[in-house]
């Protein structure tokens, strides 16, 4: 004897094929009633929906023939195959689309001719923070010139908390807290920056605003032409101790970084072997403190941007070859301008692309670091960023 198997009929769509073991209907996900369907479907099989049609004159006697024709209709409607996606259930209303919490909108971020030109600048107070070297865009007059034409927008630099040292990583970290509206980052965002923000329901956008030069400078006693990236690298794995093994003084080399946990710089250079530093090396806080401590130690040397480092006469500038090679290229021109063409052609071994990084989470920090970004981006904040020591990202 053939066993047939129970079928739930869903009373909002009329869909008669869920399982009975079913809490939800298949087609339209409504909750289904088990108590509604327990004595008629227990004898249906699985083609068993057609309708009794026996007992309609006893319905009409019922009703009366206005009745009769509302449970015809109601019968046959709820058997039709509707498609899914005309039914709305009971608890639910048909809502306009919204894009999910955690969406971006990179088509905000454009290219305008001047400042002035640059949309949806919101008012308010806005922190920012992160990668030292965008100093030297402020220092070059960035900042007024976003006040000048924007003076609602107000930009105010907000340090790291107490000895906490000022670098990419703080900025980002400072960024997912919310204590930055928006941050400047010297290195690309890492995947682990990028679950956490998930986590917390929003996204982080990076968008690249300049390219930067890596130099290396030395005290003034160690008179170099320059070093190759494999001399550089051997440097600072505490492989090579000595300046006469490369070339200079016989002088122990003191090699000054920051902390590789805090600023990216270095692994520019190391790569993976980052965490696999000299003994020797000795770490400071950030690239002024680098720079001091160069200047006043015999056989010393660290790195910075160059934006920072150019035209500083208290330390020796390095050229730098790729590989082992000593096809030397300077990292600036006449002594004092950062070379820029070199920067933007990839002539010179080290470079960076700098970013901002937008938390977009719908609120005016979102707002704040997608005017700041455009507002770098225009042409006229690219022309400061090449003045600042930076080469053009266009």
């Amino acid at each position: 004897m053939k066993v047939h198997q129970t079928k739930i009929n869903c009373r909002v769509c009329g869909y008669d094929e869920n399982p009975g073991d079913a809490g939800h209907c298949r087609r339209c996900h409504s909750t289904l009633n088990r108590s509604f369907n327990k004595s008629a479907n227990n004898s249906q099989t699985k083609n068993s929906s057609a309708f009794p049609w026996s007992v309609i004159p006893l319905i009409a006697l019922l009703l009366g023939t206005g009745g009769m024709y509302w449970f015809y209709r109601s019968h046959t409607t709820a058997t039709l195959k509707d498609k899914p996606s005309a039914v709305v259930t009971p608890t639910q209303q048909p809502l306009a689309k919204q894009p999910p919490a955690t969406a971006s909108n990179a088509a905000d971020i454009q290219t305008y001719a001047s400042m002035q030109d640059v949309p949806n600048v919101p008012t308010g107070v806005f922190n920012f923070g992160g990668a030292t070297c965008f100093a030297a865009m402020t220092a070059h007059g960035m900042h007024s010139s976003i006040a000048k034409v924007h003076p609602n927008f107000h930009l105010r630099y907000t340090e790291p908390p107490l000895n906490v040292p000022p670098g990419c990583s703080t900025g980002i970290g400072m960024l997912l807290d919310g204590e930055l509206s928006f941050a400047q980052n010297g290195r690309s965002v890492s995947d682990a920056e990028y679950r956490k923000a998930k986590e917390r329901n929003f996204t982080l956008q990076q968008v690249p605003v300049a390219i930067d030069g890596i130099v290396f400078f030395t005290h003034r006693n160690v008179a170099l032409p320059g070093l190759s990236v494999k001399q550089l690298q051997d440097i600072f794995l505490g492989k090579v101790t000595n300046w006469k093994q490369v070339g200079g003084p016989d002088r122990a080399i003191a090699p000054i970084s920051q902390d590789p946990k805090v600023h990216a710089t270095l692994k520019l250079l190391l790569s993976d072997r980052i965490n696999n530093l000299g003994r020797n090396v000795k770490l400071v806080r950030d690239y002024t403190t680098a720079m001091r401590r160069v200047a006043a130690t015999p056989g010393a040397i660290s790195y910075s941007s160059a934006s920072i480092a150019a035209g500083q006469r208290s330390i020796h500038l390095l050229s730098l070859a790729r590989g082992s090679s000593k096809n030397y290229v300077s990292p600036v021109i006449a002594g004092e301008r950062v070379n820029v063409p070199a920067l933007r052609d990839g002539s010179y071994p080290i470079t960076r692309r700098l970013f901002i990084v937008i938390r977009r989470d719908r609120t005016p920090d979102e707002r704040a670091g997608v005017a700041y970004t455009n507002l770098l981006l225009s042409h006229e904040g690219q022309q400061i960023v090449e003045k600042a020591g930076f080469a053009a990202i266009h």
